[in-house]
């Protein structure tokens, strides 16, 4: 957390131990220099040196100015040290007069100012008003700010394991005198010698130190690690192993070099900027008055969080993500008097925070681009990549793992959990879900507070579940009385909380246990039922499609903008087979589920009920190839269907029970099953069909998903229904639905007389006779649309099913043979397209003719072009023929000089059509048309360079930035580049020559366009950069090298396009572009993540690779070793994959190599002792069969235990002969490399250990095979 926007990052840990009581702040002489004036531990040698009159040519005094001329160095600090001085000044002066020197130079002048001591003495104040502080100073300044604290020095030193003695100020290298005349006691730890003794040979002070650290946490304040005190206390405690894993240091400058500083002597830096001190003494005030007030601190910024975390600064976000992160945090947000606002969920779920920008708004209605991350994003987050807003459906973008997220369980949630918060294997918590832990409890209390808010409700509905507890409480405030939610908020919590009880597992493990007991049990009546529950629908809660990555302020949407709701029906591909003896009791099950369904759909409205499709399908349908794919309530209306079918033909009389179930049910789903049964007299008899179609309301008679399933079974059984029922049948039919509330007048008589005629006439041509005079009625009816045509009828209304199906391409060109060329163009045009009666066919003639009769496609366009016309669609058509490649050379030529006439503006249009046919063409003219290729080169470079022109298509993202070499390839610079590089004026160059001068000046030309086209340039050129050096170098130099180390994108094209070629280059090459690949792979770039794998196998090779001259490695052992500790674990990953492979080539010689790379130039540093590089040295020693042994001792130096558990070691290989072969050296390496957590292990591995001992017995009994066997019983 960070108190002020660019201050230090205090850990969580940290701030949660200093409530508590539990740290010790160590301060050293910059906090008394801070402030107050005082010297630093080099000055004060200096002062000393001049109050003891110390001359020039004393070593002391040359140790002293030497001190001045010798710069720090950056990770490493002075190179002289303090004490070395004190030291020799002990050789010529007495330790008094020393001591008395130091005191003088040390007694404030005046009034100084406490305030930095003020503060660490808060901070260093516990719950129980006990102040806690160790300092190395000899000052009194902490004395000045409270004479009543308790002060203790050597040799009396407390003992910090006694709570009660433990306690003051402790000045542990000794203290001055009250008067600041001499040294207090025993004197001062100043010189290497006193040091040398209290830390290293009589070690009281070590010994001090390891016992503060053992209870409590240390936070050293006003050191650099290169301070005496510095560096013997932390020199002698890193011995101990886990000494102090609580140890923590402030530190101005760059991250990595506090790194470099502090990790070593494992102390974690707390970092703030370089030299800018007063934002680390303004942030400890700020803590300091949170210690001293936490109450007040507490509900100052919960005041702040009110106007929620859009109108938060960063690391105000930060500082609410600290409570979220504490048990007494999350207490303090849960137990508010007002509890901050529902969007700050948007911050807690890293989901929401790094959610992927996007338009605000609806799908069909956006808004403005809101940006997540710039509203939730907190101070130390890692800052996500750019998303272009007019491109950014299809970029590609990722949540980073490892970040905060205030549900996710703390260290310390997992080290306080009890035993109600753990599943269990009997008993009450094997069947209840175990509780929160109280901190994500709190959280939840808070949610429940807040549910009433729209961003609650926005949250939850993109959770795939919340916990129980949660949503009872939830649900009890909703209902109490002084409860401040409304009705909407009532129902969507009540959708909500329903959702997450029913909501099922989407790999559906109980239906998988029904088939396996059915399997072994066969089917009975609590099977089927058990068949049922599982198919049993429910209503899910979700986000919409393309909603707004922001939650809405308001209700003023209604639901809709909070979350979508949709009847699930859970379904399997599977076909079941059931015994006849249950079909009976199935299809009551499966109607039930129709019938819940259905009463489902009602309930959200019954929109899902208008896409029924319709039951009925005969060998004319055309849909009926199509009628596989079943979504939303169809799913178990054809389950049903089937099941009914199968009755109807084991037992008509159960089958007849279950259609007379579906009359005596009413809705539109009873209706659509009622109508289709009218079309078996099996069902039905033609003397119940009167009261059946009765019972069928009026505007389920004319609801157009059940017209179908109707008109079929009026057809079928029109001759059987007796006269009186077919009278009332025909007036119906003749009546027509009713006017819809709102509905024009005119479109509801064109829509009831188009609906009634359809039906009528279809009924008539299928031969049903009708007692009314049917063309006089027809005449009537069409008065009221006279468009309406009688083919619309020729068939059965079409099934409402959703159609799926492969769309092709029919290029007939029959509509065009006899159009004159001045009509082909309207012609084709007008026959293009999809038609109603065949939408799975597009019909393209122009494309067809472009094949079949280019010439004739070419005049058409040739036509309209004397008239000034230049239709783009057919000219693309015609340009991306594939016939043109077949085309003779003058016909090119003559479209090459059609095209170079063609004006600006819709020559503009078409350039990427025209340069993509130039690539496709230019084969066949270059070699003796190069002139007329010329002019319309010179045409589209010429409007590529005109500002005004927009000549680039949104580039192809395949990441979160530009694939250049994607992109050039899809673009029109990208074609003339490759039309160059194909130009027969350079086939056939020699090494060491020059490519011709009028050629590179179009490469020129090209390189030189601006935005995106000369690295859509760039990157085809360079593929072949190794063999456009070895014709000519100097340009090379000159016209793409300079790129290597050019601003970001251009950089990112030039490594594009040479990766893409994944080519080690030529030895002059290799050395021009050996510093650039060097620093590349030391840089963590996006370029460089992209290319890691091409990149480390170039320089892995130019390692291997030596000189001609002088044999030299083009990459030297100290090239590659610094390369390796500089670069990051992909990059070493990588290059070990490499290594791997190529050293399994036997005859390469590769194997060898890999040998010497591992003992003579893999580094030994910390930085590359990795668990990932571990695991790939592991993989890479398993590979090398009998050179086995020879690998393990490679490796053994550089390996660390594999404690990460995504990591997977290579033993499960089906080589087993290793193990049987060494076992003592497969015992050696997984000793090296398995974690003392046998829960880390990689799958297999006890099965891998079992087996060294039956090949060598004799390893039974030895160490590292006792303690493996230790650490897996454990367990």
């Amino acid at each position: 957390m960070r108190f002020t926007p660019n201050g230090p990052n205090f850990p969580d840990e940290l701030l949660v131990a200093r409530d508590e009581g539990r740290v010790v702040f160590f301060c050293g002489a910059g906090v008394s220099q801070a402030r107050a004036g005082l010297s630093n531990f080099i000055d004060l040698a200096r002062d000393v040196a001049d109050r003891l009159f110390i001359p020039a040519d004393n070593p002391a005094r040359q140790l002293i100015d030497a001190i001045e001329t010798i710069p720090p160095i950056p990770g490493v600090g002075s190179l002289i040290a303090a004490d070395r001085v004190f030291g020799l000044i002990e050789r010529n002066y007495q330790s008094r007069d020393i001591y008395r020197a130091i005191a003088a130079s040390l007694k404030p002048r005046g009034a100084p100012d406490l305030s930095a001591h003020r503060v660490l003495l808060d901070l260093a104040t516990g719950p129980d008003g006990v102040v806690r502080l160790i300092t190395t100073n000899f000052d009194l300044l902490f004395e000045a700010c409270d004479s009543t604290i308790p002060v203790s020095q050597p040799p009396l030193l407390p003992d910090p394991l006694r709570s009660q003695d433990f306690r003051g100020i402790i000045h542990l290298h000794g203290q001055l005198t009250t008067d600041y005349t001499d040294a207090a006691g025993d004197g001062l730890v100043i010189s290497s010698a006193e040091f040398g003794r209290a830390y290293l040979s009589d070690r009281w002070a070590a010994d001090f130190i390891r016992k503060v650290l053992e209870r409590f946490f240390v936070v050293f304040v006003g050191y650099s690690a290169d301070d005496p005190p510095m560096q013997y206390l932390l020199e002698a405690l890193n011995r101990a192993a886990n000494s102090h894993s609580g140890a923590y240091a402030l530190q101005s400058g760059s991250f990595e070099d506090a790194q470099a500083r502090w990790t070593q002597k494992g102390v974690k830096p707390i970092v703030y900027e370089t030299g800018n001190h007063s934002i680390l003494w303004e942030s400890l005030g700020l803590w300091a008055e949170r210690a001293r007030q936490a109450t007040d601190w507490h509900e100052a910024l919960l005041k702040k969080a009110m106007a929620g975390p859009e109108a938060c600064e960063p690391h105000i976000r930060g500082q609410i993500a600290h409570l979220a992160s504490t048990l007494d945090g999350a207490k303090r947000i849960a137990n508010a008097v007002e509890p901050i606002p529902a969007e700050w969920l948007c911050t807690f779920d890293s989901s929401v925070r790094f959610a992927k920008p996007g338009r605000t708004g609806r799908f069909m209605e956006p808004g403005p681009h809101f940006v997540p991350f710039a509203a939730y994003g907190l101070d130390n987050d890692p800052v996500p990549a750019r998303v272009d807003p007019e491109d950014s459906v299809f970029q590609k973008y990722e949540i980073p793992s490892n970040v905060w997220n205030a549900f996710l369980l703390t260290r310390t949630d997992r080290q306080e959990l009890q035993e109600d918060q753990v599943a269990a294997l009997r008993g009450h918590w094997a069947v209840r879900t175990p509780r929160l832990s109280p901190r994500i409890a709190h959280l939840g209390r808070w949610l429940q507070r807040v549910a009433h808010q729209p961003a609650a409700i926005w949250w939850a509905a993109f959770q795939q579940g919340i916990h129980p507890d949660v949503l009872r409480q939830i649900e009890y405030g909703m209902e109490r009385p002084d409860s401040v939610s409304n009705q909407l908020t009532r129902r969507a919590w009540r959708y909500l909380v329903r959702a997450r009880r029913t909501a099922r597992d989407d790999s559906f493990p109980e239906y998988f246990q029904l088939l396996a007991a059915v399997k072994v049990d066969g089917w009975s009546d609590e099977m089927v039922r058990a068949f049922g529950r599982v198919h049993r629908p429910y209503i899910k809660v979700s986000r919409e499609y393309g909603s707004s990555p922001r939650p809405p302020a308001n209700f003023d949407e209604g639901l809709s903008s909070l979350m979508h709701l949709d009847v699930e029906y859970p379904h399997h591909n599977e076909d079941t087979q059931f015994p006849e003896a249950h079909l009976a009791s199935l299809a009551k099950e499966l109607r039930l589920n129709l019938e819940l369904g259905a009463a489902l759909e009602c309930e959200l409205g019954g929109h899902g009920l208008h896409n029924l499709e319709s039951i009925e399908s005969e060998e004319d349908d055309v849909d009926s190839s199509d009628r596989g794919y079943k979504h939303g309530i169809n799913i178990p209306l054809f389950a049903y269907m089937k099941t009914f079918r199968r009755l109807l033909a084991a037992d008509a009389s159960a089958a007849r029970q279950e259609a007379f179930a579906w009359r005596n049910s009413s809705g539109h789903v009873a209706a659509h099953i009622t109508i289709w049964t009218c079309s078996d007299s099996g069902l039905v008899s033609g003397s119940e069909m009167g009261a059946v179609l009765k019972s069928i309301s009026r505007e389920e008679f004319w609801d157009s998903a059940h017209q179908r399933d109707l008109v079929i079974a009026l057809r079928k059984r029109w001759k059987e229904i007796p006269s009186p029922t077919r009278r009332r049948v025909e007036r119906r039919l003749l009546q027509g639905r009713k006017r819809w509330k709102g509905e024009p007048l005119k479109d509801y008589k064109e829509s009831k007389a188009s609906a009634i005629l359809s039906r009528i006439h279809y009924l008539h041509s299928n031969g049903c006779e009708f007692s009314f005079d049917f063309e006089a009625i027809s005449r009537q009816v069409r008065s009221d649309y006279p468009d309406w045509k009688p083919e619309w009828a020729s068939k059965a209304p079409p099934s409402m099913a959703m159609r799926t199906g492969w769309v092709s391409t029919d290029k007939s060109i029959e509509g065009l043979r006899d159009k004159p060329l001045n009509q082909v163009l309207d012609a084709a045009a007008n026959l293009s397209g999809r038609s109603s009666d065949e939408m799975f066919v597009e019909r393209d003639p122009y494309a067809g003719l472009c094949e079949e009769k280019p010439i004739r496609a070419f005049s058409a366009l040739s036509v309209a072009a004397k008239t000034g016309k230049y239709p783009e669609s057919p000219w693309r058509t015609f340009l991306n023929s594939e016939s043109s490649k077949q085309d003779r050379v003058r016909f090119i030529a003559l479209i090459a000089g059609r095209l170079s006439r063609i004006p600006d503006e819709p020559l503009a249009k078409l350039i990427r059509p025209v340069s993509d046919w130039m690539l496709r063409t230019h084969k066949t003219l270059l070699p003796k048309h190069r002139d007329v290729l010329d002019v319309l080169w010179a045409r589209i470079v010429a409007l590529i360079k005109r500002p005004d022109i927009l000549t680039e298509a949104p580039p192809i993202r395949t990441n979160q930035q530009p694939d250049w070499v994607t992109d050039a390839l899809n673009s029109p610079v990208g074609y003339l580049t490759q039309v160059l590089m194909a130009d027969p004026s350079i086939v056939g160059l020699k090494h060491g020559g020059h490519f011709p001068e009028p050629w590179k000046a179009r490469a020129d030309e090209l390189l030189s366009l601006s935005g995106n086209h000369h690295r859509h340039a760039l990157a085809i050129f360079c593929h072949n950069l190794s063999w456009l050096f070895s014709i000519d170098p100097a340009w090379v130099a000159q016209a793409f090298l300079p790129a290597m180390d050019g601003e970001e994108s251009d950089g990112a094209a030039f490594w594009g396009g040479f990766f893409w070629g994944a080519k080690v280059p030529q030895d002059a090459l290799y050395v021009r572009m050996k510093p650039a690949l060097l620093r590349l792979a030391r840089r963590s770039s996006d370029t460089r993540r992209r290319h890691t794998e091409i990149l480390a196998g170039i320089l892995l090779a130019g390692w291997r690779r030596r000189t001609d001259e002088d044999k030299r490695r083009l990459v030297s052992d100290y090239e590659m070793r610094a390369v390796l500790v500089d670069a990051d674990d992909d990059f070493r990953v990588q290059l070990l994959w490499h290594l791997e492979n190529w050293s399994k080539q036997v005859e390469s010689g590769w194997r060898e190599e890999a040998a010497l790379l591992l003992t003579q130039v893999w580094p030994k540093q910390i930085a590359a002792k990795t668990p990932r590089v571990s695991a790939k040295l592991v993989e890479l020693a398993f590979a090398q069969n009998d050179q086995f042994p020879l690998f393990v001792d490679c490796v053994l130096p550089l390996v660390v235990p594999i404690d990460q558990d995504y990591i997977r070691l290579p033993i499960e290989r089906e080589d087993e002969a290793i193990v049987e072969h060494y076992p003592e050296r497969t015992l050696a390496l997984l000793s090296a490399v398995l974690p003392d957590d046998a829960r880390q292990w990689p799958y297999g591995v006890s099965e891998l250990i079992d087996r060294i001992p039956k090949a060598n017995p004799e390893l039974l009994t030895d160490i590292r095979l006792v303690k493996l066997n230790r650490i897996r019983a454990a367990f």
